[in-house]
């Protein structure tokens, strides 16, 4: 099971399906490791050019808010890949996952902009919002209500359309091509529908 959490976070981070596109982010990773304990969990991702690398966080199943900090340090360049940190909620028994990516494009490399979709559509194709680079630690947020809605948030602005989503029991976070803080991710169980 594990190896299938691996291998899927490889494909979210990697979000790709044709690999010469520029828009897409390494497809081989170093390692996938898991954080373990109650948290609140920090991971310093550090991929060089054309690589990711990521970590899984076990989650609870049910309504669920995770929430933490985000930090770019590093937007390394690369002929093929741009650099980019995803957060994924992955339901591994049915290879699917829902994903707040953040990439920094080679043609505009002083703003970062952010999708949310699944795992199977390309982050460009799902961006929402765009905002400066910094270094700055910024907040992320996703929240899965009673239904199996989510939604995802980054700085403050929330993805306008919903995803319907079940079976997550794995957080993935990464980054590709780039140096990424994760800081103070945390889990907050909820026992009634979560207001959008």
């Amino acid at each position: 099971m594990i190896q299938r959490i691996s291998l899927l976070a490889v494909v979210l981070i990697a979000g790709c399906s044709t690999p010469a596109h520029r828009s897409h982010v390494a497809p081989h990773p170093q390692a996938t490791e898991s954080l373990r304990g109650p948290g609140p969990y920090t991971f310093d991702c550090d991929a060089p050019a054309g690589k990711a690398d990521s970590r899984n966080i076990k989650i609870p199943s049910g309504n669920l808010r995770v929430t933490g900090l985000l930090q770019i340090l590093t937007a390394r360049k690369d002929d093929l890949f741009q650099a980019s940190a995803g957060i994924e909620l992955v339901a591994p028994e049915v290879s699917a996952a829902a994903a707040l990516q953040l990439l920094v494009r080679h043609e505009d490399p002083s703003k970062v902009f952010v999708a949310f979709g699944t795992a199977s559509e390309q982050p460009e194709a799902n961006v929402f919002t765009s905002m400066p680079l910094t270094s700055e630690p910024t907040p992320f947020a996703l929240t899965v209500d009673r239904s199996g809605t989510i939604t995802g948030s980054f700085g403050g602005v929330a993805s306008p359309q919903p995803l319907r989503f079940s079976g997550a029991t794995y957080l993935a976070i990464g980054c590709s091509t780039a140096r990424v803080r994760f800081s103070n991710v945390t889990f907050e169980k909820r026992t009634r529908a979560v207001e959008h």
